[in-house]
Order: C-alpha cells, then structure tokens, then sequence
C-alpha cells in the first residue's frame, strides 16, 4: 500500500472481547486514508481471532506479533512498521465517538502554515461497567496553561491517545516510549518530546473516548513502589509546566499538581492496602510525606473533596497518621 496519512498503532493485551469495537470505531471513519497496526503483545487469549475476520476483509489492517513486553515495548514495536505522515497510539478498549474525527484533525493539519509536529486534543470519559457504557464525559481542551486550575490542562498533555505524532519529529529525533515503565509512560515521553521544541497545535475538542472500568478486585494489592513512580511524575510535570509557560500562576500550579498527587497515591494505599498493617501504611505515609509541597492548593470544586483532601494533607503533613486512618475509612465508607 502506497504512504498513508496515518498510522494507527494500537498495542494490545488480553482485549479480544473490546478490541472489535475500536477497529470497528476506526472503519466508520469518513477519513480512509490510513493504516491500523494492532500489535499482539503475547496475548493469552484469542486476540488473533478477533482481529483476524478485520484483517481479511480490509488490507488497510495488519496484526504484527512480539513477545510480552508491556505496553512501551509493543508501541515502539509498532512504530517500527509504520509509513504514515502522522501517528496515533490508540488503545484497544477505547474507541472513537463519531465518524469524522480524523477528517477534522487532517482539515486542521492542512490549516496550519507550519505543519504541526504533535497535536493535542480534547477527549471524552466513557465509564463503563460489564461492557456498557454507563457515561461519557466531555474533557475539551483548555488554554492557557496557568493558575491552580491548570490541572486538567496539564493532565490533556500526558496521555498518548489524545495526540497525533508527525513520524519524521519522532524518528528524527529518535522518540520511543520507556520500556519497562508503567503507570506514568506517557508523561515520561511527553516530557522528552517538548525537549526538541517541538510545534504544537491544540484543538479544542476531541472525539477519542478514553473509557474508565471499575476495577474487579483489590487482590493485586498496593505495590511501594507506586510511591517513588508517582515521585518520578510529579518532576515530570514540573518540566511539562516549565515547557508550556504558566507565567506568574506557575507556582500556584505546581503546588497543585504535588497535592493532587499525593492524595491520589494515598487514596490508593488506602484502597489497595487495605490488608496492610496500620504500621506498615504509616511507613508508606512517611515516604508520601516527602512529596508535600509547602501549601495545601487543590484544584477541586466540590467541598466535599476539598474537606477529604486537606484533612489528608494537613494529617500527613502534622505525621498524624492515625487522624489518616480515620479520615480513610470515612472516605471510603462514603464511596462504597
């Protein structure tokens, strides 16, 4: 097939049941000029029957195979067969919202007088239980960068499947995803592409649907190491916000982005650990205390969050771990 606009690279696990619905979210696309690799990371299931009765029909779809290398490995692997102008990581158990999505991206491509090297867009949230869609939620894309409210802005730059990569930028400047790292991978790549100044075109509104599942069980745990990644992220962000010029709101929207990380690894430790030892979560607490900016700053609206989020803070900021605990279980006993 000659180059295409677009490939589509989407790196897939153990989603034979999902991943019809993504390709097919793809086919309806009024925009036809791309190509879809679906990397088959080691599943275990029978995701090549899924994606085969696709591949037959429309040679635009081809299903590469690599051993289980996580999912860095199988985008990297994925780029690696890619010919397209520009490059859109899509994850198989998420799907796009209306047919003309990729038409209107490439109408803005050909708008632009410099040919942009990554775009950013808005999205939706679709949350979903037993494989319907309860939700969706619109998150637009909002501009400028600054102030405590910044967050969410933030956040729209550290997601893969909000973005379309020019090839040539990635290749260019020898752009891959950090294999073996999970959780924050796509912050981590986000902050080494604007290290090559890359230009960046914002749109507004997006019709990608990021779809968020209740999770099945509390069996895997809390993992200590959850800790020290979400310490990697938070100077991470640092850099992201350095990047996009926040101004004289920069710090403001820094101390946000420290407090909003350390509620949310302890709202974890709380949720997943709950078969640890009070002593050892207080351990836990002591390396999370670390990551407090000098300032509670929150960006949350309603007071109800506001109330959990700054008794967490301030209880862990005092060392008073067992008004923590007490705070925890009322939490946790509301969103039962």
């Amino acid at each position: 097939m000659a180059k295409p606009e677009l490939s589509i690279i989407m790196p897939s696990y153990n989603v034979a049941s999902l991943i019809p619905r993504a390709i097919r979210s793809v086919l309806a696309q009024s925009f036809r000029d791309w190509e879809l690799i679906v990397v088959d990371d080691g599943s275990p299931d029978n995701l090549h029957e899924a994606v085969k009765t696709f591949v037959v029909k429309d040679k635009r779809i081809r299903l590469v195979t690599k051993p289980n290398g996580g999912l860095s490995d199988a985008r990297n692997f994925g780029l690696s067969f890619a010919k397209g102008t520009y490059i859109h990581f899509f994850d198989p158990d998420d799907y796009i919202y209306s047919s003309g999505w990729y038409d209107s991206i490439f109408e803005e491509i050909k708008s632009s007088a410099i040919a942009p090297d990554v775009i950013i867009t808005g999205y939706y949230v679709g949350d979903e239980t037993s494989g319907q869609d309860n939700r969706i939620i619109h998150r637009p894309l909002s501009v400028p960068f600054g102030g405590r409210f910044g967050e969410k802005c933030i956040s729209h730059v550290c997601y893969a499947w909000n973005k379309f990569f020019r090839r040539e930028f990635l290749l260019a400047n020898n752009l891959q995803y950090e294999k073996g790292l999970s959780h924050i991978e796509d912050a981590e790549f986000m902050s080494r592409v604007v290290k090559y100044q890359p230009a960046i075109k914002f749109i507004h509104d997006g019709e990608y649907v990021y779809v968020q599942r209740a999770e099945q069980t509390l069996s895997k745990g809390f993992d200590p190491k959850l800790v020290d990644i979400s310490k990697r992220r938070i100077g991470i962000d640092v850099g992201l916000v350095e990047f996009f010029n926040t101004g004289a709101k920069h710090d403001a929207l820094v101390d946000c982005l420290k407090t909003s990380a350390t509620i949310s690894i302890t709202n974890r430790l709380y949720y997943y650990g709950r078969h640890l030892s009070p002593e050892k979560r207080h351990e836990i607490l002591d390396n999370i205390r670390t990551m407090l900016p000098a300032r509670f700053t929150s960006s949350r609206r309603r007071l109800m969050n506001l109330i959990f989020d700054s008794s967490i803070y301030w209880s862990i900021k005092a060392r008073q771990y067992r008004l923590t605990d007490f705070v925890q279980r009322i939490r946790l006993t509301i969103h039962k």
